[in-house]
């Protein structure tokens, strides 16, 4: 009967399927787990539990989708929508007008198309796209002031008022002449055309000089069998052909022509990015795989002239294949990674490293495996998507050798995650660690954490009283992202943000509770403002001390002693399971042999306790209780620890010959404290069946 001592000394393969459970010939399988619940791994191998949420708040029945808005890392909001209107949170609070109300803005969608709103950002404009409705904008006016705007395609140059003929010639064959305004940046106007045929000769006067206007020129225009071709330009008010014959038109240079393509019902995009200086729309019912491309520089403005020049708006169909609508779009260094219902496509300019043009159009499709109407993410060089179905994660990875796009499934592992459910809503966080934020239809909270370069991506599950609902992620010119979510609990919709978990070696600063409050001040017994979990049971943790199992009341509660600091809020357990102990082939006398965990040696650090077992379930029985600093009270609070931690686990008895076993490590923490487990030294028993 050996005794076999093994190490467990990574948890970042994280959560993998049972029918891995004897694929012990995996290089990952030591790394992996079999349950990692309210844990994040750390890419360097150990896990932590989740931090808590702070309460933002309650809109009661109303369902709310999240988006962000991010000037830059220091100017960064979430537009909270509800059914007809929104509020703007901030650095965790909610904006208030200059009367210190809530600042409302308005919108016209409706609750049921919250969840399919698609957008992209360009400085202080958020572009907003749904194929029910015409493409629109939310333009941060200021602080507490945000408008909604339907945005109509047009030159953001104004068409000249004025153009007068003032005969002077006194023969000379008569032409229909035209202008436009053109700006500093090139953007050139509509054009306007005279009321009346003028002689070669004769004066075009213009009334204003284009500075007036905000612009740097006229371009003239003459007409040639019903085109206009470019003559000459002026920055005077006035113009006459210089030449006694007159200039003849280059008609390679015309008058751009402006077109909408939105202006009706069933033409309206589904999505939007930018890409090479321009705005980019497609998916409308009418035109599901069409896109199109606005003037470079200019992205309300979407005309074109004839023949085409390199500047001006483009539309191209993706054709070929299953007449899928474009789902989303992503401009991903120099290309254009479009996602529809029946596979992914590359779009470039045609040659290497060249722009699109309506000239230079190349469209090559990359995989068949088609995807959601979810957007996409781009996480760090990879961009991530879910696939048609709902039910699987794959990453754009580029692969030189093939010159072209993969997508990879980086849920294989985890698949039972995904079985029988679908993703609803999809986030990217950065810091402090990468990790794809996805909310399950059933209410939980995965997590993918994906750092490419040193091969971890370890999908992990999350759990809250209540259902996740939706997700998104921005910088706030901290050293960490903000994570917002919204959280459902009997009906009630929430908005909360997730805290920091970085303790600087203080147990005061821990924030494990969600849906939490927090209290400073004198001290006090009862704590209000938690109307929110009206009903509820929670804890409240102060200066290291937990209380536990305190009803919410009128909104308040009362504690056993006066505190003047306290976070209060709802609990959570973490726990991590172990796939089955892997005894090393060399160590095995034969292939009936049952491994028995007798012992285990856990590794902590900034910990305070947790629970460990062998055979885990619901008996307190089968747990040891691991004490990292003293047994709290009101006068002796917990404090942080780290260390090594043996305990003998329950010596369980031999099976049945033929029985199977299984044999697993199990950790659980049920107390708002701080958990970080870096390995796991395990005692095995190795006896031989009867």
């Amino acid at each position: 009967m050996p005794v076999v001592e093994l190490m467990k000394t990574s948890f970042n393969a994280g959560i993998w399927s049972s029918k891995l459970d004897a694929r012990t010939d995996l290089a990952r399988y030591s790394a992996a787990c079999s349950e990692l619940l309210n844990f994040i791994p750390d890419p360097y191998g150990g896990i932590s539990n989740r931090a808590g949420t702070e309460f933002v708040f309650s809109l009661g029945s109303k369902k709310v989708r999240l988006i962000p808005f991010q000037f830059n890392s220091e100017q960064s909001y979430i537009l909270a929508f509800y059914e007809g209107g929104g509020v703007v949170i901030k650095d965790g609070g909610i904006i208030l007008d200059n009367s210190s109300n809530i600042y409302v803005f308005s919108h016209p969608y409706t609750e049921e198309h919250l969840q399919s709103i698609q957008y992209t950002q360009s400085a202080d404009v958020l572009y907003l796209t749904h194929a029910k409705y015409r493409p629109a904008t939310i333009t941060r006016k200021g602080h507490a002031e945000w408008l909604y705007e339907d945005l109509f395609l047009t030159s953001s140059v104004p068409t000249p008022e004025i153009l007068d003929v003032t005969s002077v010639a006194s023969s000379g064959d008569n032409y229909w002449y035209g202008i436009t305004l053109v700006d500093e940046d090139g953007n050139e106007s509509e054009i306007k055309e005279a009321y009346m045929q003028a002689r070669v000769g004769d004066t075009l006067s213009f009334g204003k000089a284009p500075s007036e206007y905000g612009c740097i020129k006229y371009n003239i225009y003459r007409e040639d069998n019903g085109v206009y071709g470019w003559v000459d330009d002026t920055t005077e008010v006035s113009w006459t052909d210089p030449n006694e014959g007159g200039t003849n038109p280059d008609m390679t240079a015309t008058p751009p022509v402006e077109r909408d393509p939105f202006k009706n019902a069933g033409d309206y995009p589904t999505c939007s990015c930018i890409h090479q200086g321009r705005l980019v729309f497609a998916g409308s019912d009418n035109k599901p795989r069409t896109i199109y491309g606005s003037r470079s520089g200019s992205f309300t403005n979407f005309s074109n002239r004839s023949p085409f020049q390199d500047d001006d708006a483009y539309e191209f169909e993706i054709s070929g294949g299953e007449v899928n609508r474009i789902e989303w779009m992503r401009s991903f260094s120099k290309d254009l990674l479009v996602g529809c219902g029946g596979g992914e496509y590359l779009v470039t300019g045609e040659g290497t490293g060249t722009a699109i043009t309506p000239n230079s159009i190349s469209v090559e499709q990359q995989t068949g495996y088609g995807v959601a109407p979810i957007p996409s993410v781009v996480a760090g060089d990879d961009v991530l998507f879910v696939q048609r179905g709902k039910n699987i994660i794959r990453s754009t990875l580029y692969e030189a050798l093939q010159d072209k796009y993969s997508g990879n499934n980086v849920a294989m592992l985890a698949e039972e995650l995904f079985a029988g459910h679908i993703i609803t809503s999809i986030a990217w966080q950065r810091d402090p660690e990468y990790i794809l934020w996805c909310v399950r239809d059933d209410g939980i909270l995965l997590g993918l954490t994906y750092v490419k370069n040193e091969k971890v991506w370890a999908w992990h599950k999350h759990s809250t009283q209540g259902n996740y609902v939706d997700v998104a992620v921005i910088e706030d010119g901290t050293s960490e992202d903000r994570v917002y979510f919204v959280i459902e609990r009997a009906g009630e919709y929430c908005v909360e943000v997730a805290k920091s978990r970085e303790l600087q070696g203080y147990i005061n600063k821990a924030w494990f509770l969600d849906s939490a409050v927090e209290y400073e001040g004198a001290a006090v017994s009862k704590l209000s403002g938690l109307e929110h979990l009206e009903g509820c049971t929670v804890s409240a943790f102060s200066a290291g001390s937990v209380i536990e199992g305190i009803s919410v009341t009128n909104g308040s509660i009362e504690l056993p002693f006066p505190v003047e600091s306290a976070v209060v809020g709802l609990p959570y357990a973490s726990e991590v399971v172990s796939m089955e102990v892997a005894v090393p082939a060399e160590a095995q006398f034969n292939m009936s042999v049952i491994n028995n965990l007798i012992g285990a040696t856990v590794y902590l650090q900034d910990s305070c306790r947790c629970l460990v077992s062998g055979t885990g379930g619901s008996n307190i029985e089968d747990w040891q209780n691991v004490v990292v600093s003293a047994q709290h009270d009101v006068a002796a609070p917990y404090t942080l620890g780290s260390g090594k931690f043996y305990y003998v686990l329950e010596n369980r008895q031999r099976v049945a010959e033929r029985e199977v076993k299984r044999n697993r490590f199990y950790l659980r923490n049920e107390l708002p404290l701080p958990l970080t487990l870096c390995a796991v030294g395990m005692r095995v028993d190795m006896g031989n069946v009867k």
